[in-house]
């Protein structure tokens, strides 16, 4: 005779410790997808400039001698202001 839930959890039965097998995977499968899952963030792809992206570039112009000091100066107040 069946007793209300007792059967799907009783695992001296082959049906209710199948449901109970099959319910603690869902729920061990659940929880690792949530706590694995990746904090949808700021995206930052390869193909996405950097934050200081300009201000490096600038840097190695002024390194190689492409801009005078001047324009570093101007480019860079102008680079900080945003």
């Amino acid at each position: 005779m069946i007793h209300g839930f007792r059967f799907l959890f009783d695992g001296g039965r082959i049906f209710g410790g199948l449901i109970f097998f099959v319910m603690f995977v869902a729920v061990i499968t659940l929880l690792i997808v949530l706590f694995t899952k990746k904090n949808p963030g700021p995206a930052y792809t390869p193909y996405a400039p950097r934050p200081d992206a300009a201000l490096d570039a600038l840097k190695l112009r002024f390194a190689k001698g492409e801009i005078t000091e001047e324009d570093y100066v101007k480019a860079k107040e102008l680079i900080n202001r945003n």
